[in-house]
């Protein structure tokens, strides 16, 4: 068996791992943040902000969308040819699309400019279980305003649990755009 032969089996494999992974990592997750509310104390700011959020996080499934299109195209136009390239022409360039896409859209996170809001740096994630105040909500007297529990996945979404359920929530973070988006840490965490 030749090793061209082993490499067009494995594309076709890790076409569909690929397909198995996102779909693993996504699936699980739709409707988890379904059916979230603003609190009574809310900020009028707070639904723009939860929206853009929610938008933001759109282009990690169409980076996946596209990643599984040329995938299938790489796959569906190589035709294996004794002593030839198996993708003809502008087909060629789809492997290399592959890998720049793959890069581009994770180099982002990781080595993107320090003012850069998405960058992983800039996001403030929680690294702990459990989080007894969030930058830019302090009350008064500096002291810990409230605890989050991080094992919830609630606590994760464009409008986290515990800001709903957390009495004065709004007022001491300034509305929800005061807050970390921790809703790009939890994607970024689960996609890189």
């Amino acid at each position: 068996m030749h090793i061209s032969s082993v490499c067009r089996v494995l594309v076709r494999y890790l076409g569909a791992a690929h397909i198995a992974f996102l779909a693993w990592a996504n699936l699980a997750e739709m409707g988890a943040c379904d059916g979230m509310e603003l609190p009574t104390a809310s900020v009028f700011s707070d639904v723009g902000v939860a929206r853009e959020r929610t938008f933001r996080g759109a282009y990690f499934y169409a980076a996946g969308v596209l990643e599984i299109v040329l995938m299938c195209l790489c796959i569906l136009l190589s035709r294996p040819v004794h002593g030839m390239h198996d993708l003809k022409g502008a087909a060629r360039w789809l492997p290399a699309a592959i890998i720049v896409l793959n890069m581009c859209y994770r180099a982002r996170y990781v080595y993107s400019t320090p003012y850069d809001g998405e960058a992983c740096d800039a996001l403030q994630c929680p690294t702990t279980q459990y989080s007894f105040n969030m930058p830019g909500c302090t009350n008064a007297n500096g002291l810990d305003a409230f605890t989050i529990d991080w094992n919830i996945r609630r606590n994760w979404c464009p409008i986290p649990e515990w800001y709903r359920y957390q009495p004065l929530a709004a007022t001491l973070c300034g509305g929800l755009k005061g807050t970390p988006d921790v809703d790009a840490c939890y994607r970024t965490a689960a996609r890189l």
